[in-house]
């Protein structure tokens, strides 16, 4: 019984996290990655399982529209939450530069 409620509890943590990243929706397939070119010594795995985050690295993505930029990131952040537990917010551009806006008029752009 016990075993169980710390089960349930992890799932509930879990789904938590995915809603607060508010996350977009992504297709149901594969990511497509024959046009996606990583800077050397950057592997698939690296990034996919977010071990740039544990280096406190960032990571760039950039190129024209329906080139994959949004579904990688989500992905990336899905792999964070289910299997590091840690948290995740997804932001566009836009969205991001309101919310910071928005927060140094109300003087927590610290807090953000």
């Amino acid at each position: 019984m016990f075993e169980h409620e710390v089960q349930h509890r992890g799932e509930r943590r879990i789904n938590l996290l995915l809603k607060q990243a508010t996350l977009p929706k992504i297709p149901n397939k594969p990511f497509d990655w024959k046009d996606i070119q990583l800077a050397l010594g950057i592997t698939r795995e690296y990034v996919l399982q977010g071990d740039f985050i544990e280096n406190q690295e960032n990571l760039i993505f950039y190129g024209g529209v329906g080139t994959g930029k949004t579904f990688l990131s989500t992905l990336i952040s899905i792999n964070t939450i289910k299997k590091k537990g840690k948290k995740v917010k997804f932001y566009t551009a836009a969205a991001l530069v309101n919310a910071l806006l928005e927060a140094n008029d109300k003087g927590s752009l610290g807090k953000l």
